[in-house]
């Protein structure tokens, strides 16, 4: 019990806490890379780069979205890492992408497609 009260001792039980600590703190940092890691050789970059994001690790996470092919993902990593050109060249590549009239599953119509159903229902 006298080893616990000499300042001696306190620095040892400290020195053993702090190591604890940063054991437990990698561990998980480390199980959280081996699911990102898993999802990345399924080919699940978009949810992987979700992971990377959440856990704070925006260069991987940029780095994924492109991969996955989500330029608005990865333009809003960009401005979270305060690359400003890059960003504005992601969003300007995201709307510019030509895309088929199936955008998430919905039908996008323009005004051009539509013209013809208006006139065959008014006539």
């Amino acid at each position: 019990m006298g080893a616990l009260t000499s300042p001696g001792g306190l620095a040892v039980v400290g020195v053993v806490l702090v190591l604890l600590i940063g054991v437990l703190v990698l561990g998980r940092r480390g199980g959280g890379t081996a699911a990102r890691d898993a999802l990345v050789k399924r080919g699940r970059y978009g949810e992987a780069a979700r992971m990377a994001a959440d856990a704070g690790d925006f260069a991987v996470a940029f780095d994924l979205y492109l991969r996955a092919q989500e330029p608005e993902n990865a333009a809003a990593i960009a401005v979270k890492r305060g690359d400003l050109r890059q960003a504005a060249e992601l969003y300007e590549r995201a709307a510019f992408t030509v895309e088929g009239p199936l955008v998430r599953g919905r039908l996008q119509l323009t005004d051009q497609d539509l013209a013809p159903l208006r006139r065959a229902g008014s006539g």
